[in-house]
């Protein structure tokens, strides 16, 4: 019976409600005129727990707006929005440094948290079981899937207050470095 509930101080809320989301539409080829980055893409991220400047990204270009708008910062996070299998929608990436001139490709969805939020605790809210099955469950196709803004805006997360959000990271970072120098020995 306690299933589904939360602590009574933690709040439920949207995505959109704490963050800001981008669909990218940055392309794999080069346009004469526009400035080249460095494009992170969705193997990057399908690959990836996390983002760094030790990947080999692809050399492509985009214009000012799409640097701008798409550009990636630390503490951003990238989500897989489209691909042949619905259990591979929302598969998720944090950027864990900022690289210069990276940029976010096709098929990738932007999560910018607002201030008040501990974005790594949100991406670790995106890993877990039931947010995996709400992704797979809303997206939409038949022999490619995808999932539009609205999908990601109006994913419902359970959010405690900022000091607990940094314990959870903590407590989480300790038990992966664990359970990684395990698998390393």
């Amino acid at each position: 019976e306690w299933l589904g509930m939360i602590p009574k101080d933690w709040e439920i809320k949207r995505i959109k409600h704490i963050s800001q989301c981008y669909p990218s539409n940055v392309d794999k080829k080069s346009y004469v005129g526009e400035k080249k980055v460095k494009l992170c893409n969705y193997t990057d991220v399908y690959y990836n727990d996390y983002i760094t400047k030790d990947l080999g990204f692809m050399i492509a270009t985009a214009s000012q707006h799409e640097i701008r708008r798409f550009g990636l910062i630390q503490g951003d996070i990238i989500l897989t929005k489209d691909s042949e299998s619905p259990d591979d929608i929302g598969i998720a990436s944090y950027i864990n440094e900022t690289i210069e001139d990276l940029v976010c490709g096709y098929h990738l969805t932007i999560i910018r948290c607002k201030k008040e939020y501990i974005s790594k605790y949100i991406y670790f809210q995106l890993l877990s079981t039931g947010i995996k099955n709400y992704f797979a469950t809303i997206a939409n196709g038949i022999t490619r899937y995808g999932i539009g803004i609205a999908g990601f805006n109006n994913l419902t997360v359970c959010i405690p207050q900022i000091k607990e959000q940094k314990e959870i990271v903590y407590l989480l970072e300790q038990k992966i470095y664990n359970i990684n120098s395990i698998i390393t020995k």
